[in-house]
């Protein structure tokens, strides 16, 4: 006898670890799922803005500034330091292949005129 096989489990994405002041990676389901540009942009978590159900969060929107209320957990991820910095953390140390960041963040501690 051919029985239905089983719906498939959901896949678990929480609880993440995102706390005030962290950069995340938040699409806008409803903006995407309708085709619409613009739906998927860095943000970051407001302090004081896990909102009492646990499941959303308040962001604001980078370079922006734009507020997004009760934004579902389910529809971002956290953005590493390590992948914000790679340029950086992988930047050849020749003097003819640093990247721009590298070298811009290295001018920033090196004072003038020392070796």
């Amino acid at each position: 006898m051919n029985q239905p096989a089983p719906a498939p489990a959901p896949v678990a994405v929480l609880p993440q670890t995102i706390a005030p002041g962290d950069y995340v990676i938040y699409r806008d389901a409803r903006r995407y799922l309708s085709g619409q540009n613009d739906h998927t942009y860095l943000a970051q978590a407001s302090y004081g803005a896990f909102n009492e159900s646990g499941r959303t969060i308040d962001l604001v929107r980078v370079p922006s500034g734009e507020r997004i209320s009760n934004a579902p957990l389910i529809y971002m991820r956290r953005l590493d330091p390590s992948e914000a910095m790679a340029d950086i953390d992988n930047a050849p140390l020749d003097r003819d292949g640093l990247k721009s960041a590298a070298l811009t963040w290295l001018r920033a501690r090196i004072p003038v005129g020392r070796p």
